[in-house]
């Protein structure tokens, strides 16, 4: 077998300025989140289309469901993005707070959320585009070992 070639990289201009942590491919796009806390959002063949500051610290984890693109951080939030419009910011999913969410995954309008408790969380994603409205959210917590999602 012959061995593997870089056929495209970022320039070194708009390469993150600190470790990318998290990397996610949704809708023909690549999504690359790194410890300078920012959001990329890159063409196939690696063209930067659109970069947000989406938290002070490290983007830990992102997930994706239609136009909007889900990021938790460090600083205890999950925010949301619209794809559709530059990466435009959401509404907060869950505010700032002492617990850090490490994993997100979607999977049947929800959204799923580890955290450094050891906790696994659930949102349902039709509550979010109501959290700007009235500030509701319909969510919870279990402690569990493992999360299996049968997609």
């Amino acid at each position: 077998m012959a061995p593997m070639k870089k056929s495209a990289s970022v320039t070194e201009q708009e390469r993150h300025l600190e470790n990318v942590a998290t990397l996610l491919f949704h809708k023909g796009k690549l999504f690359s989140g790194a410890d300078d806390g920012k959001i990329k959002m890159w063409s196939p063949d690696l063209k930067l289309e659109a970069e947000v500051q989406a938290h002070p610290v490290n983007v830990y984890s992102l997930a994706a469901d239609g136009d909007m693109l889900y990021s938790s951080s460090n600083d205890g939030s999950i925010r949301s993005w619209n794809i559709a419009e530059n990466l435009a910011a959401g509404p907060v999913v869950k505010p700032d707070c002492n617990v850090e969410t490490m994993k997100l995954k979607v999977a049947n309008d929800k959204l799923y959320g580890g955290d450094v408790d050891g906790m696994v969380g659930l949102i349902r994603l039709e509550c979010t585009a109501r959290l700007l409205a009235d500030d509701t959210l319909n969510s919870f917590r279990l402690n569990i070992k493992h999360l299996y999602i049968k997609l």
